[in-house]
């Protein structure tokens, strides 16, 4: 009976640690669950990058800045220039003149389309320009030449 026990005891301790082994390499091999938090989760951009659609380091000619359908004329110039740029007023590049369109025209553009394109913008600029609420969207803009 000595021995029956003692082989019991070790058929036992073996089988617990078949048992261990098995929860361990379960528990390596589960993959986390989507509801879980975890503090490896990269964060989501904010909001406002999601408005800048302009690639960062392409340095695009032309950017158009697309402004809520409320934000007035003068509002989005206002945004432009809080960032250090100003409205690009011609809607090609290398225009004819060097005079812009006279500002009613301007407004009346901006009334109908709610964009204003801007040249040579930073990154920076770009996307502090996305963090206003007043933006929807930032787009690189085709240039083509003037008629």
């Amino acid at each position: 009976m000595n021995n029956k026990g003692a082989n019991m005891r070790v058929a036992r301790q073996l089988l617990r640690c078949v048992l261990m082994f098995t929860l361990f390499a379960l528990a390596a091999c589960q993959q986390p669950s989507p509801l879980a938090s975890s503090s490896t989760t990269p964060a989501l951009p904010s909001l406002s990058l999601h408005r800048n659609h302009v690639t960062p380091g392409t340095d695009p000619l032309f950017v158009r800045v697309t402004f809520a359908e409320t934000t007035t004329y003068e509002q989005a110039i206002a945004s432009l220039q809080a960032v250090g740029q100003r409205e690009y007023p011609w809607t090609c590049d290398d225009p004819r003149t060097p005079v812009p369109p006279p500002l009613a025209e301007r407004r009346a553009a901006f009334a109908r389309s709610h964009f204003l394109l801007i040249d040579y913008p930073s990154d920076a600029q770009l996307n502090q320009l996305a963090t206003l609420p007043q933006v929807t969207s930032i787009d690189a803009y085709p240039s083509y030449m003037c008629p």
